[in-house]
């Protein structure tokens, strides 16, 4: 008998098996091959080779079914199926659930954008809520602070007429100046005119330049000279800066009710130094503050407040300051950045004091 061969491979058939492709010729009718990649031949109807001759015909197709094998192998490597198995279908890719897990994504997505525009809109809502408030409050015009807007005395509308010349100093409404509606002008120096109540509900600052010092080379700054409607009310302060003097006019002056000054009794003067402390070292009461000598910056502290500060110069109109009350506590700082070294500032009792005082 002739050796049995492989019709495939023309390879070596034991036990029923090529040793070379592994077909297998036993009376099965599907068969896999070995190698990295397999697929599967189905036969119509098998005989066993035995010992049967290759016809030449065969031995063609073993050759061609060899190569074609061979390059499929080539081209497709360690796959598990190869494109034209005829026997096996390729598993197919699960797109399902991609385009699940892809839905999923988009509706995160959109819902966070939905949550996103959501929150611009509320941000662009009380924004444009807030502008719409502040131009009901405003208009169309700029906003202007009205230091009256929430005082409930009424100002007599008639009055005397009066002028005077204010010195650096706090000038009290119903005391040091009848109360009235006054216009002020700086005609010395510059510096702010301030009012103030005692609770601080209306609060009015004013920067005022003398004429000379608006024509002076120097200086060439734009402001006023001029400040009106300065409503000094029963116990409110007009307070004028050191640096400067200014001219005050009223036409409805309540002179009437002006309170009669006292004589001080208690005449003192005290040469201030830091730290001093009224009621301990100096009587409390009404002062005149006055730079002696050099210059420096003075403070009152009372409490956790400063209820004076200013820098003081001697031979000056920054030199002085009229009328200031001291109270029981009130610690007096002289700050060294500020001050010469021969800085002395002196206080002298005001000669009339009023009720209160």
């Amino acid at each position: 008998m002739g050796e049995s061969r492989c019709l495939l491979c023309e390879g070596h058939i034991v036990n029923g098996r090529c040793q070379d492709c592994g077909m297998n010729y036993s009376r099965r009718r599907t068969y896999r091959l070995n190698g990295n990649g397999s697929f599967t031949v189905t036969e119509r109807k098998e005989k066993a080779a035995g010992d049967r001759k290759t016809s030449p015909v065969q031995a063609g197709n073993a050759q061609r079914n060899a190569g074609t094998y061979q390059r499929s192998k080539e081209m497709y490597g360690n796959r598990t199926a190869y494109p034209y198995n005829n026997g096996k279908t390729a598993k197919k890719k699960n797109y399902g659930g991609i385009v699940v897990a892809a839905i999923v994504a988009i509706g995160v997505i959109s819902s966070a954008g939905e949550w996103i525009y959501e929150k611009a809109s509320e941000i662009h809502t009380g924004q444009a809520e807030t502008e719409a408030v502040w131009e009901s409050n405003t208009g169309d015009e700029e906003y202007v602070y009205d230091p009256y807007e929430y005082v409930t005395e009424v100002m007599p509308k008639s009055g005397e007429s009066m002028t005077a010349v204010l010195q650096p100093g706090v000038y009290i409404g119903g005391r040091q100046l009848p109360v009235g509606q006054y216009s002020v002008k700086a005609v010395e120096g510059l510096g702010n005119v301030i009012l103030e109540d005692t609770e601080l509900i209306s609060y009015r600052w004013e920067t005022l330049w003398a004429e000379d010092m608006k024509t002076d080379d120097e200086y060439q700054y734009e402001t006023e000279t001029t400040a009106d409607d300065f409503r000094l009310f029963e116990g409110w302060a007009l307070k004028v800066q050191p640096g400067m003097a200014v001219e005050i006019s009223s036409d409805n002056a309540q002179i009437d009710t002006q309170k009669e000054p006292q004589k001080n009794t208690v005449l003192n003067t005290v040469v201030l130094e830091d730290g001093m402390v009224a009621g301990e070292e100096f009587p409390a009461g009404a002062y005149d503050l006055t730079a002696v000598s050099d210059y420096g910056s003075v403070v009152v502290k009372r409490g956790e407040y400063d209820v004076f500060h200013s820098f003081l110069e001697a031979g000056t109109l920054s030199g002085e300051y009229r009328n200031l009350v001291l109270e029981e506590g009130d610690q007096i700082i002289i700050e060294e950045d500020y001050t010469g070294e021969e800085f002395e500032v002196r206080l002298d009792a005001c000669e009339k004091i009023y009720p209160g005082q």
